[in-house]
């Protein structure tokens, strides 16, 4: 099983800090201006495991260590969603 959590601003600003877990690559250096109306994707988490439950714990672990400053961001309903009992439940596939 597998998921993919996208990051993305959701505003503009420019990107004063992006902390990733381990082994994902930034797609905006720090620094960055962000504007509107252009690409705002930050940064892609692929995770997977065994099971769905797995890897839903393993998504979980991996949001909690992404940090942002200067942009508003997509993280905490990325948080919320894979916190979700009706995500943990297969009722809802996508972010």
């Amino acid at each position: 099983h597998a998921i993919h959590l996208p990051i993305y601003a959701t505003g503009a600003g420019t990107l004063e800090r992006l902390e990733l877990p381990e082994g994902v690559a930034a797609l905006r250096a720090e620094g960055a201006m962000i504007q509107p109306g252009k690409s705002g994707r930050l940064a892609g988490i692929l995770v997977h495991g065994p099971t769905r439950q797995a890897a839903l714990v393993r998504a979980q672990v991996a949001l909690r260590s992404v940090e942002v400053e200067g942009v508003p961001t997509n993280l905490e309903k990325l948080r919320e969603v894979v916190s979700s009992r009706e995500f943990w439940e297969g009722k809802l596939t996508e972010i």
